[in-house]
């Protein structure tokens, strides 16, 4: 399943082992990044980010 970041399905398949080629428009995720500023709402003072190695 490809889903868009408004949560609409681009494309679905079956439970069967498949594959699927779709076309992604980075400007309209550029543009929906804009509307959705995730990543300036962060509450740094709240919380850390750290990368952990495994």
């Amino acid at each position: 399943m490809i889903v868009s970041p408004w949560g609409s399905i681009v494309s679905e398949m079956d439970e069967k082992e498949n594959m699927t080629i779709t076309d992604i428009d980075l400007e309209d995720v550029s543009r929906i990044r804009q509307q959705l500023p995730l990543m300036s709402a962060r509450r740094t003072d709240m919380y850390e980010l750290r990368r952990t190695c495994l």
